[in-house]
């Protein structure tokens, strides 16, 4: 029994939604990503200072 025509809309606003979080995730983890790598920097210009 094929979808209605609502349900497919349904079906594609919420699967544009997942896209958008997905997106949003992924911004969000690099943006960590480039953090911890500039504190691991950090650390080591600390380690070899010392």
């Amino acid at each position: 029994m094929p979808l209605e025509k609502d349900d497919i809309k349904l079906i594609e606003d919420k699967l544009a939604l997942i896209e958008s979080n997905i997106r949003a995730i992924r911004e969000y983890l690099d943006e960590r990503t480039m953090e911890i790598q500039e504190l691991s920097d950090d650390i080591m210009k600390i380690v070899r200072k010392g």
